[in-house]
Order: C-alpha cells, then structure tokens, then sequence
C-alpha cells in the first residue's frame, strides 16, 4: 500500500474525510466523523514543502486500511511528532494486534507493535522525534527490525506476525480511541516482503530526493 499526503486525498471544507491507497490494493484510510478528521496542509515547510497531515492529539484518527494478509511486512513512515518525549502517551498507529504503541512514552521510549502480537519497548532513539524523519518496521517471522533514517533502532530475533482487523486498523491514535498522535504524516509505504538491497537504495533515494532526508 502507498499513501502520500499530496494524492488521494478526499477533503471535507480544510479536514481530510479519506485518504486513498496509490497502489491497485486499494486499501484506504478514511474517517466519516467530521470532528475526528485531521488536517490538510497542502505544502509543509517542515516536510520540504510537501503536503502533510495534521493529528491533533486529541481525537483525529483515520481508520480502515487492511494489513491482515500480510505474513512479511517492510513499512516506511514519514512523519515527525510534535513533542518528544509527549506530556502523555501518543499513538501513531495501531496496526498490530499486540498492545497500543507509544511513539513516544513519557519515558521517551517507544514501544511498538505494528505488525506483531507482542509490544516491546524499542529504547529511546538517539533522534529527535520531532524532526523529519522515516521510520521503517520489517516485520517477519524470524525478526522484527526497526530503523529510523537507515540506521537500526531496534531488533529481535524473534517475532509472531500479527495485525488488528481492518476495522479495528487506525492511524493517528488507538483503536480503543483513547491514546492519539500528536504530530503530522505525508507518506504511509508498506511491502508484503522485505526489501532487498537495491530495492532499498532506490526507496532511499527517492526520499531523499523528495523530503531531503538522510539515510545513514
């Protein structure tokens, strides 16, 4: 699946009501309720001049995109938090099965469980949460990786693949609609494998090219 913040995008007034799948997947994100969609900005300086989303972290969430065939999933995220650590828990996503994820804690430490049924804590990353990043998860049954800006964060060697059911499936917050992100998204990107070498420097290099990003 393939989100990216300037296509797709179906508005209500400034609030995004949908955001559509690129791929021929067609899983798409949306949210019918008018208070709990987030916001549009058509250019964001702080995503080198692309087209972003706004959760409030209060209550904005988007839901419904199915993860539940996927068996391997390599994910790359590209958002920045609006505090790290929070004043309280934030949830980017809930996608997972396991326990809702905390990027970040008030500990400063993330805890995750997108495509697993576990939630571990990965440790407190060395970068900023605040700053433009990509986030990446390869969720698989002999491991779980995590990396921010090509750099590992986190892994183990272990893992039992697992996801939230699509109607369950948010992004922006929790299923249970009482932990939400507080900060902003442009690109969702999720493969049903994981990327091999050249597949990943061509990734990296078109988010470098597009958001200036970094890879190490």
């Amino acid at each position: 699946m393939w989100h990216r913040a300037d296509l797709g995008i179906t508005l209500n007034g400034a609030d995004v009501s949908a955001w559509a799948d690129q791929h021929t997947s067609g899983f798409d994100w949306a949210q019918a309720t008018a208070s709990k969609q987030p916001l549009y900005n058509a250019t964001d300086a702080g995503f080198n001049g692309h087209a972003s989303i706004t959760f409030d972290g209060v209550d904005e969430v988007l839901r419904g995109a199915d993860h539940t065939g996927l068996t391997v999933a390599d994910g790359f995220f590209i958002l920045r938090a609006n505090a790290d650590p929070p004043a309280g828990s934030v949830c980017h996503m809930h996608v997972g099965s396991g326990s809702t994820p905390f990027y970040s804690f008030t500990d400063s430490n993330v805890y995750e469980s997108w495509g697993q049924t576990a939630r571990p804590s990965t440790g407190n990353p060395t970068v900023d949460l605040t700053t433009l990043l990509c986030y990446r998860i390869i969720s698989e049954a002999a491991a779980y990786t995590t990396e921010i800006n090509g750099a590992q964060h986190y892994t183990l060697g272990s893992n039992t693949v697992g996801w939230k059911s699509a109607a369950a499936t948010t992004l922006g917050g929790n299923d249970a609609g009482s932990v939400f992100f507080a900060g902003r998204w442009a690109e969702y990107l999720v493969y049903d494998h994981a990327l091999s070498a050249g597949d990943l420097t061509t990734i990296e290099a078109y988010l470098t090219a597009r958001y200036g990003i970094l890879f190490a």
